[in-house]
């Protein structure tokens, strides 16, 4: 089921997504994904996911500051925080998604 929302962007290979920060980011969170399914959330470490991603464990506290981060993070927010603040302040959160891709509707 979809929002009705435009969502191509979200697959894009621009942005974030194309750096090595970015890359990084989606690398530690596919990995924790990936490991909270196979072994459980309270059972997986910050040190198993790092040690999958082959990388330190202060990387992946300084992309993710706590273990819950890993599963909440989504790359949109940032840029639907800015497109927010970037509209006239009588605007609500919901005219401007309409604004931005057209009406939503659920179902």
């Amino acid at each position: 089921m979809t929002d009705g929302c435009d969502t191509s962007r979200r697959t894009t290979q621009t942005g974030p997504a194309r750096t090595q920060e970015g890359q990084t980011r989606a690398l530690l969170q596919q990995t924790a994904l990936r490991l909270f399914r196979e072994q459980g959330y309270a059972e997986t470490s910050i040190e198993e996911i790092a040690e999958a991603a082959e990388v330190s464990t202060t990387t992946v506290f300084r992309y993710f500051p706590t273990k819950a981060d890993l599963v909440i993070y989504d790359d949109l927010d940032a840029r639907l925080i800015e497109v927010v603040r970037a509209q006239p302040a009588e605007l609500t959160v919901l005219q401007v998604c309409a604004m931005r891709c057209g009406p939503c509707s659920a179902g």
